[in-house]
């Protein structure tokens, strides 16, 4: 699905797909994966300027700082 919607050019869905991953793999416990799928989200709502997007994904990042993720970003993805 990622491949498709950056063929096709739709930025936000990729953010969407990272996000639903994201949260998929703090389902299943595995938060250094989630971590990460929500910063490549967070990059793209910051390119897009997505400022609900960027809430939600920096909620997603902090819930996994509270489960021992180490994250290079000190304070919130503006």
């Amino acid at each position: 699905k990622k491949k498709k919607s950056k063929n096709v050019g739709i930025k936000g869905w990729e953010g969407q797909i990272n996000s639903k991953d994201a949260e998929m793999y703090y389902q299943q416990e595995n938060y250094q994966k989630s971590a990460e799928k929500w910063l490549e989200a967070l990059k793209i709502y910051t390119s897009m300027y997505q400022k609900w997007c960027l809430i939600i994904g920096n909620i997603g990042v902090e819930r996994c700082r509270l489960k021992g993720v180490e994250i290079d970003a000190e304070k919130p993805i503006e």
